[in-house]
């Protein structure tokens, strides 16, 4: 590998993990509806294409503005500021657009007229304005004089642009596999890559491989291919492929996406095929073998849309698709929620998202992913880092939450009867009507979507006011007789505690931070229990294993029957290897605690 390879992984490995770092750094802030106020509704923007590489995502809305998010490095949101946007943010309101292409640098676009410009980050060219530049271009720059364009790609240092005749022109680092032959230096302008082959669509990703489609449909790669990402039947990455060349010969393809490190297609049938790395189970093809073969995943659907989310040059990689039902399909790596399915868990195969939805685009960027559903609406779920998921909220989401869509009107209703009705906007949210409180009730309000993209219903529950059990230890052993607290057992346990609260169905037990335990799992802290019921406070002496009388002696010299609450009470004198256990035995030789050492209490079973 030469020097120029060597310091493109480089600089792309510590962007990654800086990128990663900063998203973990970031505030949390909570999406969850509380007190008296619908908080989660969205604002009416229709996106009808999207994409996004690692924590930058942009859109074309349904009249051809642009629209961005998340991170913005290279000022790509064209206001002469870095500062990330965690809610979509309209980008020059003087032009429209017809596609877009994303890279953590610099932006692609085609406008409304099918010409093309370019904007953000240009340290190797990849503007393809003639010229590198240290400096960030903030506006878009036209590209190419008058050739008009229907697509365009990018990665972070080099760009492709498929013109009106089908032409594919490429340009930037002469490290970023532009398809053409003997490059010894960057490539400030766009340059044809064939002159034979007609293409229809591009794939060049976030990894040093491409693949591309012509107009009849054949597939095509080149590039990297150390982990068998081209899918010519080798892996090894010192037999790079230059320029395009064909491979699957007598198989036609619709789709294609390329990973970090593999590759995915559809066929004209709407079959997935997947080969390369395969850790984290992205190839979908039920276990964790890589393949240098395209191979086909069984699953009895026809699909339409296919997207990879990127993980930086790592293979711990998701897959997504659709089906031609507009069902979402996801597999392979799930951290931070990346596949929506609610989990953390890997899926080896497509495993179906989100039943009820139905979407018609996908995309994913660094840990999370977007989607478009066949209302126009934009959901998003996975990693929150520079709020690429567009929400307006810095935390993860374990499901796809909605984020764009129509205005709501919601109503508030009790017990049948209509209290208020409120038009409701982005992050604007719909405040409950002031309601008179009943004696010995609670007022709670309960969302009911009876139509899942429209108007929404928000219902009064009155609920009888609950007594709290407040308990300020991490010990739950109490016994209740009636109502009434009437001592301390060492030998309950919280299940028999918290079934004897249950039983009358407007008591809890909180914590001393005031949230509600459920858990039945005993976590003994201390040899104090204070319980709060009623504004009374009980305070107990527990007793427990070895110290009977509660007053600090031991009464047994098996240490196996000392437990964790005991040692509170422990003075350790220093390491005395013999103090309080002479033979070494277990048992102990005094029954004075502050006798036992620290050697002592290695033996100790808890």
């Amino acid at each position: 590998m030469n020097i120029r390879k060597k310091s493109l992984l480089i600089k792309i490995t510590i962007l990654s993990i800086v990128t990663l770092l900063l998203g973990i750094l970031t505030p949390h802030q909570s999406n969850a509806t509380t007190g008296l106020t619908i908080d989660d509704l969205p604002y009416k923007i229709e996106f009808v294409k999207m994409d996004a590489d690692f924590y930058l995502t942009m859109a074309i809305d349904s009249e051809g503005y642009l629209w961005g998010w998340g991170h913005s490095n290279h000022t790509v949101f064209g206001d002469n500021s870095t500062k990330a946007s965690s809610v979509p943010k309209k980008i020059n309101s003087t032009m429209k657009f017809k596609d877009v292409a994303v890279s953590d640098t610099h932006i692609l676009a085609i406008d409304e007229n099918d010409y093309l410009y370019a904007w953000g980050g240009n340290d190797e060219g990849e503007l393809g304005i003639g010229s590198i530049s240290t400096e960030d271009i903030i506006q878009p720059q036209k590209i190419k004089g008058n050739t008009k364009f229907t697509k365009v790609y990018c990665d972070r240092n080099s760009s492709m642009a498929i013109d009106i005749d089908g032409n594919l022109w490429s340009w930037g680092s002469r490290l970023g596999r532009l398809g053409l032959e003997n490059i010894t230096e960057d490539v400030l302008t766009p340059q044809k890559v064939s002159e034979t082959i007609k293409f229809s669509k591009v794939s060049i990703g976030t990894g040093l491989h491409r693949l591309a489609l012509d107009r009849e449909g054949n597939l095509y790669s080149w590039g990297y291919n150390n982990f068998g990402q081209l899918g010519n039947g080798e892996s090894n990455s010192l037999r790079d492929v230059n320029v395009p060349t064909k491979i699957m010969n007598g198989t036609k393809f619709k789709e294609i996406e390329t990973g970090t490190l593999y590759s995915m297609a559809i066929d004209v049938s709407g079959n997935i095929w997947t080969w390369g790395a395969n850790s984290t189970g992205q190839l979908g093809n039920g276990t964790n073998e890589s393949t240098n073969i395209p191979t086909q995943i069984t699953t009895g659907k026809v699909f339409n849309k296919i997207s990879s989310g990127a993980t930086g040059l790592t293979s711990n990689e998701a897959s997504y698709a659709i089906d031609s039902e507009g069902h979402l399909w996801s597999w392979g790596n799930n951290e931070h929620y990346t596949l929506g399915n609610g989990t953390t868990e890997r899926t080896l195969e497509p495993t179906k998202v989100m039943e009820q939805i139905t979407f018609k685009e996908i995309t994913a960027g660094q840990l999370y992913a977007i989607g478009i559903d066949t209302n126009g609406n934009s959901w998003s779920w996975g990693y929150y880092a520079y709020g690429a998921k567009g929400t307006g909220y810095y935390a993860p989401e374990n499901k796809p939450i909605r984020f764009t869509g129509p205005d709501y009107v919601v109503t508030f209703k009790d017990n049948g009867q209509t209290l208020k009705q409120e038009s409701v906007k982005f992050n604007k949210p719909a405040t409950a009507p002031e309601v008179p409180t009943r004696e010995g009730y609670t007022l709670s309000w309960d969302k009911e979507y009876n139509h899942i993209m429209e108007d929404t219903i928000v219902n009064a529950v009155w609920t009888v006011k609950e007594e709290e059990y407040s308990i300020s230890s991490k010990n739950y052993n109490i016994d209740l007789e009636g109502n009434t607290i009437t001592k301390v057992s060492p030998e309950t346990n919280v299940t028999e505690f918290l079934n004897k609260i249950e039983t009358n169905g407007q008591k809890k037990v909180v914590n001393a931070q005031g949230q509600e335990v459920r858990e039945a799992t005993l976590v003994g802290t201390g040899y104090k229990l204070q319980v709060t019921f009623k504004g009374e406070v009980h305070t107990y002496e527990i007793a427990v294993r070895g110290d009977i009388d509660g007053n600090g002696k031991i009464t047994t010299t098996d240490l196996s029957m000392i437990n964790q609450q005991i040692l509170h009470k422990i003075e350790l004198t220093g390491i005395r290897a013999k103090a309080a256990d002479t033979d070494y035995n277990g048992r102990l030789t005094t029954t004075d605690l502050s006798m036992i050492n620290q050697a002592v209490l290695r033996k100790i079973t808890l």
